[in-house]
């Protein structure tokens, strides 16, 4: 077989300055550092090459030590190293030199990976000997005429996995740029049928014509968000978003995007006239000639927790299972991950007592085998009731359910509140005003979304963020409002207008600048989360009265700031 040179010098090789920057990045910087690395650059392409959230495109395959996968278009190796960690072989197949010699020098330690010539007679020949369990294409250019000549390569079960962008996706309508293979920009690739612009995407019709010409008849289509390059969930037609789930529209990882209008309400109108599907941004696509197996549980659903910090970097699925019932298993994404999933566990154990005399039912989760499973719980979320009365014009209503979850909520509460060192170090506070209530152990995500109504009842299942100190159930009724406005933006601005002001109804008006300082050392600090949903602007203009917003964020930074030095000194 030809190969790649497979030294660690690529000096002789004609490498661009991004490709030089992301060589030395590989070479020179620990992998757990390339995030920040990638922030503090600004470069799309180092994002889509070295982002740990690249991994996420991946990650939801079923693969096993004895899987024997080929990597078709594997670029520079954004993912050849996630599929090596969870397979046996991975034979990855590369018509750039370039490019291919890139990914030789990034998987230079992993004993498992070859990359190939621009031959694809030598994948032949691989083949001839042991076909193949799993086909990738994942690139941004797929030839769906050649799956025919690719589903050769399968063995009897093998299954061909496409990451495909949608060519009707909303964000090219709403002004995302695409990028060919040599990086050139361009907009509206709906359009590339009747003018001069080149054809971008695929559509649903086409994928499924070109499989079943192939031979690979079955396919399940899965749809990834925000799309299929950095994805934070995998939805399907038996799993479709809930409202709200859609608010992660502003990236184009491109590069360069227009704003023509704003995504979250129209996906809200799509949504409800079960036009998502399309108009996703893109697709994933497993093929198969045989059908899917049915001997186990098939995921339905997929969310990653990828923006926090490793060990804290969760992702949960959904799966069907054989009797039609949903289970949902949580698996730590990192081995440093396992300790935070064990024990939210057992946090459950302990809080079912609590929350059933505040008239709330707790369903645990048990670990199992390297993932926790919990019951999956169905129903209307109370903030998805929320909305719904709010968007009908019945305040009342609205306003009665907002006020009995606040009871709650403060029913819930052991006695006078008093900071610990625990809780200084996770909410970056020195001190807190006097008169504030604490429950001793709590789960401070005991927030609208996040409980379910079920026959009339109130049922939570996820107990993640609970901690064994004393926090304010103040800060908890801050959070259910800041989440709530985040997550329902529309319902939002129709609350605004009704001058319905959310924090005075929950009696926390007076608290959001400690409140908002918390939440940002708790996610920023403790979590670790760095992207975009977390900046102290973003809590300044959902949570702040416009006239007081300025103001606002010098008096948070300054708190922070403040908060930091103290527990530092």
């Amino acid at each position: 077989m030809t190969e790649f040179y497979s030294g660690d010098d690529l000096s002789s090789l004609p490498l661009t300055k991004e490709e030089l920057a992301l060589v030395e990045i590989v070479r020179d910087d620990d992998e757990r550092d390339w995030n920040r690395i990638v922030r503090e650059r600004k470069s799309a392409f180092l994002a889509a090459e070295l982002f740990s959230e690249r991994r996420n495109a991946v990650s939801w395959f079923e693969l096993g030590r004895d899987c024997r996968v080929l990597e078709i278009g594997s670029g520079y190796g954004a993912l050849t190293g996630a599929l090596a960690d969870r397979a046996g072989t991975v034979v990855s197949f590369e018509d750039s030199e370039i490019r291919g010699a890139i990914n030789r020098f990034r998987q230079r330690r992993r004993k498992n990976v070859t990359i190939c010539n621009s031959d694809f007679k030598d994948i032949i020949a691989l083949a001839s000997v042991r076909k193949f369990d799993v086909i990738t294409l994942m690139g941004e250019e797929v030839d769906l005429s050649r799956l025919a000549e690719y589903a050769d390569l399968l063995q009897e079960k093998g299954r061909v996995i496409l990451a495909l962008p949608n060519r009707y996706g909303l964000k090219y309508w709403a002004g995302c740029s695409y990028a060919d293979k040599n990086r050139n920009l361009s907009y509206f690739p709906f359009a590339s049928a009747s003018s001069d612009l080149p054809s971008f995407g695929v559509t649903r019709k086409e994928v499924l014509r070109a499989a079943n010409a192939a031979g690979l008849a079955h396919a399940k289509l899965y749809y990834p968000y925000p799309d299929h390059q950095f994805v934070r969930a995998i939805y399907s037609d038996d799993f479709l978003p809930d409202r709200g789930a859609l608010t992660l529209n502003s990236f184009s990882w491109s590069g360069e995007r227009m704003r023509l209008f704003e995504e979250s309400p129209a996906y809200e109108r799509l949504l409800a006239d079960g036009a998502y599907p399309f108009f996703a941004n893109a697709f994933f696509v497993v093929l198969e000639r045989e059908g899917m197996d049915s001997s186990g549980a098939r995921m339905i659903h997929t969310r990653f927790s990828s923006s926090r910090a490793r060990r804290f970097q969760v992702q949960t699925e959904i799966c069907l299972g054989v009797d039609g019932r949903r289970i949902v298993r949580k698996f730590p994404m990192f081995p440093e991950g396992i300790a935070h999933i064990e024990t939210a566990c057992k946090n459950g154990a302990f809080l079912r007592e609590r929350f059933m005399k505040a008239g709330v039912n707790v369903a645990s989760g048990a670990w199992k085998d390297g993932f926790a499973e919990i019951p999956y719980l169905s129903g209307m979320s109370l903030g998805d009731r929320l909305a719904e009365l709010a968007l009908s014009g019945d305040w009342a209503g609205f306003n009665g359910a907002f006020l009995a979850y606040c009871e709650k909520v403060r029913g819930l509460a052991t006695g006078p509140f008093q900071p610990t060192n625990r809780f200084r170090e996770i909410f970056g506070v020195a001190a807190v005003p006097a008169g504030l209530s604490a429950c001793d152990q709590v789960d401070i995500d005991f927030i609208p979304q996040n409980i379910l109504i079920v026959d009339h009842s109130w049922q939570v299942a996820d107990m993640e963020w609970t901690f064994d100190f004393p926090v304010p159930v103040e800060f908890i009724l801050y959070r259910a409002v800041f989440y709530f406005e985040l997550d329902y933006p529309d319902v939002a601005r129709e609350i605004t207008a009704a001058g319905i002001d959310l924090l005075r109804l929950a009696g926390v008006e007076k608290l959001t600048q400690l409140f908002a300082a918390m939440e940002y050392w708790f996610q920023n600090e403790y979590v670790g989360i760095r992207d975009q949903n977390f900046t102290t602007l973003q809590f300044a203009d959902i949570l702040v009265p416009s006239r007081e917003r300025l103001g606002f964020l010098k008096r948070c930074r300054r708190f922070i700031g403040v908060a930091r030095d103290r527990i530092r000194g």
